[in-house]
């Protein structure tokens, strides 16, 4: 699947971030990945998405953007459009 995204703003602390780098500890390579991997994977399944494609992570907010199709997840919600 292909997609277009463009990021008009982001608030403070807005990353991208991946399924991270498992098993790769015992060389100093840090798990990484997301802070929410509930919401992380829930979003890429309801885009039907790899569940470890990147996804923007925004801890506080603020985040303005232009996208064919996107989902919103949190603790207590999920929205796809």
């Amino acid at each position: 699947m292909g997609g277009r995204l463009r990021v008009l703003r982001a608030g403070p602390g807005a990353t991208i971030q991946d399924g991270g780098r498992l098993g790769y500890l015992r060389y100093g390579v840090t798990p990484a990945g997301p802070m929410d991997w509930v919401a992380f994977r829930t979003a890429n399944y309801a885009l039907g998405n790899d569940d470890r494609a990147a996804a923007i992570e925004v801890p506080v907010g603020n985040l303005r953007r232009r996208a064919a199709r996107a989902c919103l997840c949190g603790r207590a919600f999920c929205l796809a459009a």
